[in-house]
């Protein structure tokens, strides 16, 4: 059985829990700055839109914006019922 050299440094590595944290910190704070970058860009783009097709949008946005809290509360109302 050939050896894997990449196993084997693998399990010499130890794990330092504190560059993980700030790993997973510095992708959290990479991730909302792309996100609110994705959102200026829509907003930029359906700036262009006419009013009637703005609130449109706005109205879809609200509509999906209460489904979702709708659909998160069922959630959590459904694992309380499993927990208890």
């Amino acid at each position: 059985m050939a050896r894997n050299p990449y196993k084997e440094i693998a399990m010499q590595h130890e794990y330092d829990q504190e560059r993980a944290e700030r790993l997973i910190l510095n992708l959290r704070v990479e991730i909302r700055g792309l996100k609110r970058r994705l959102r200026d860009e829509r907003d930029a783009a359906e700036s262009g839109l006419s009013p009637r097709w703005q609130k449109s949008v706005a109205q879809l946005r609200a509509d999906c914006a209460r489904y979702r809290k709708e659909r998160n509360e069922a959630r959590a109302a459904l694992e309380a019922l499993r927990r208890g």
